[in-house]
């Protein structure tokens, strides 16, 4: 049998990296207070100041060796960060400017800063999209125009466990990663019926798992990047095919 047999919903990407460069933001964190960019047994004082080391420049107050009160950060890439510092932190209210990759994906958070992660804000992207932030004592919930996530989030986005719904009303529960699908999880269509049980590896369906066909037909065995790979069986009625999968394809099949 050499039918190419590729699950329908595998070109989907559940809970893809929608937020993966919006919470780099946290990164940034660098070495500004971790590795003490200034000596902190000096006596403390409050002064203006320019500071410009290799991959950032800095603009704005000092307190005991730390950026402290308002501030101003440039990036080596262009990224803009100015508001408030506390202990070299982010803190207070603040503007973060990201100019992505050549100019594409860029976006703009203004929003509230606590210890050097958000607390809560607006993120206005590039293509016009707005998304409404809040951190959350017990699970972070991030909403937006065609979307809705509630878990772990960290600053690379989601991470750990969560749940995320898209528009059309399906959801995919599960292990989360740099904002990506990735661990074991499950994805449910919008009519309620769960079509993929499994390993998932960035976005998609890889590993092993069990898919559900809408159509009927039922596959359980190996993926990679969305598509059958591996041994696997696949289920049509009465008909059972067991065999190798490369690709979506069946290149080997047991009798």
């Amino acid at each position: 049998m050499t039918k190419r047999t590729k699950a329908e919903s595998t070109t989907r990407k559940p809970a893809t990296a929608v937020l993966a460069s919006a919470f780099i933001v946290a990164v940034v964190l660098l070495g500004v207070y971790a590795t003490g960019v200034f000596d902190v047994d000096k006596p403390r004082y409050t002064e203006q100041l320019e500071y410009d080391e290799g991959d950032f420049s800095f603009s704005g107050y000092l307190k005991d060796g730390y950026f402290d009160g308002h501030g101003a950060i440039t990036f080596q890439n262009g990224d803009m960060y100015y508001g408030g510092f506390k202990e070299g932190r982010f803190d207070g209210e603040a503007t973060y400017i990201y100019f992505g990759e050549g100019g594409e994906d860029s976006w703009r958070f203004d929003g509230i800063f606590e210890n050097g992660k958000i607390l809560s804000g607006i993120f206005n992207y590039s293509d016009g999209t707005a998304v409404s932030y809040e951190s959350a004592s017990d699970a972070d919930t991030v909403v937006s125009s065609s979307w809705q996530y509630i878990g772990g989030l960290n600053e690379r986005g989601q991470n750990g466990t969560g749940r995320f719904t898209y528009e059309d009303g399906s959801v995919y529960i599960g292990d989360f990663m740099i904002g990506s699908a990735m661990g074991e999880g499950a994805y449910i269509n919008a009519a309620g019926v769960t079509v993929y049980t499994g390993e998932f590896l960035n976005g998609y369906f890889d590993g092993q798992g069990a898919y559900n066909s809408p159509s009927g037909w039922t596959y359980a065995g190996g993926f990679k990047n969305g598509l059958f790979s591996g041994e696997g069986q696949l289920t049509i009625g009465e008909i059972v095919i067991g065999g190798v999968w490369e690709e979506g394809v069946q290149i080997t099949r047991y009798e």
